[in-house]
């Protein structure tokens, strides 16, 4: 375990890549503030193998699958953190997302019952160079964004909420993504939601060089496998850390006070959008060529064949031509779900569509149900 001085993992992500905001459909951004310190210039602070590289890692799958545009910062000193903070908390719009990752040495004063990043010029029981966490609150509580994340993998990282600072234990919080609608209402709500790997306490760094901290390690193996339509709540991935074979004493998902406030339904989503809308405009450009209405024998109204294209996540897709008009049309099956789940996953899946593009992709979702079951599929015309 990392002793008085362990290594960190804090992250606030802004969303500032592509998906689509409410009402006028305009394109809002996914940003990444994501910082690792592992070196330190006071000796009092061991240097550190894993922070930079988790920060690095987080970074890249952020990017890669789910379109942020990731700021990382490595071994800052406490200015340089400040301000990067200040501007990640600036820059995002109302539509936007928000998330910051940041990786090092935790502190926590018993006298002051305050916690500290401590980055790399920060001195002997953050005399100075630290950040209090309750700091971060304050460069964030002004922020427009739309929805907010801070992820903490660090010792005493509970402490950003002060019933932990003030308690005695750790205890794990937060409902199971069974118990609510996450992606029923997400567009229309507002989150500020905090994610801490334990509570007033030590937490694992991981090996050295080899791997990540416990945190970083399973938020990282999620993420590189999104959901059956490409969506992973905030929920999701906390309900796993608790119940995953070698459980984690997080403290997740916890609201903390803003001047937009977190909604009582309000999440975190991560949209893995950027191979679904490269696929869509693949499925889009391919030139399916028209039934002939003049062959000897037309092809049979709803003929379906299939197609080498696909989208993430679906089962198959197939080419379905019409006899009447000679009209084509390209469906992508996504599963069977019960009459009263398929609703949220329909859900789930248009907001990855609408993600694409606003006025894009001529595409839509479509439902077809017997009396047990419903198919899900993305149809394009």
């Amino acid at each position: 375990m990392r002793a008085a001085a362990v290594a960190l993992a804090l992250a606030l992500v802004a969303l500032a890549g592509t998906h689509a905001s409410a009402g006028d459909g305009a394109r809002s951004r996914r940003l990444a503030l994501i910082v690792g310190t592992s070196s330190y210039d006071d000796g009092g602070w061991a240097r550190l193998a894993n922070p930079a590289l988790d920060a690095r890692a987080l970074a890249d799958v952020l990017e890669r699958r789910y379109g942020f545009t990731a700021t990382t910062v490595i071994d800052p000193d406490r200015e340089t953190f400040k301000t990067a903070l200040g501007r990640a908390a600036d820059a995002a719009g109302e539509a936007d997302d928000l998330l910051l990752f940041v990786a090092g040495h935790g502190y926590f004063d018993p006298t002051d019952k305050a916690g500290y990043l401590v980055l790399r010029d920060g001195g002997e029981r953050c005399g100075h160079g630290c950040y209090p966490l309750d700091n971060v609150k304050r460069a964030l509580y002004g922020t427009r964004a739309r929805h907010v994340l801070v992820l903490v993998d660090a010792c005493y990282a509970g402490t950003f909420d002060p019933s932990i600072a003030f308690g005695a234990t750790a205890a794990s919080r937060g409902r199971s993504a069974a118990t609510r609608e996450l992606l029923k209402t997400y567009a229309a709500t507002r989150s500020r939601l905090i994610v801490a790997s334990v509570g007033k306490a030590p937490t694992l760094d991981g090996t050295p060089g080899l791997t990540h901290s416990p945190f970083v390690r399973l938020l990282l193996s999620e993420l590189e496998r999104p959901g059956a339509v490409g969506v992973t709540s905030i929920d999701y991935l906390t309900l796993k850390m608790r119940e995953g074979a070698t459980p984690l004493p997080i403290i997740a998902p916890t609201a903390f006070p803003a001047a937009l406030p977190h909604d009582v339904n309000g999440t975190f989503l991560f949209v893995a959008e950027g191979d679904f809308c490269e696929a869509l405009e693949a499925l889009m450009d391919a030139k399916v060529a028209p039934a002939d209405p003049k062959a000897a024998e037309p092809t049979p109204w709803g003929t379906s064949e299939p197609i080498a294209l696909g989208l993430p996540g679906a089962e198959r897709c197939l080419v379905q031509r019409f006899a009447t008009d000679g009209r084509r049309l390209v469906r992508c099956r996504y599963g069977e779900w019960r009459p009263d789940e398929v609703a949220a996953q329909r859900r789930a899946l248009d907001k990855r569509v609408g993600l694409c593009a606003p006025g894009g992709p001529d595409a839509r979702t479509a439902v077809v149900c017997n009396a047990q079951r419903c198919a899900l599929s993305v149809v394009i015309p």
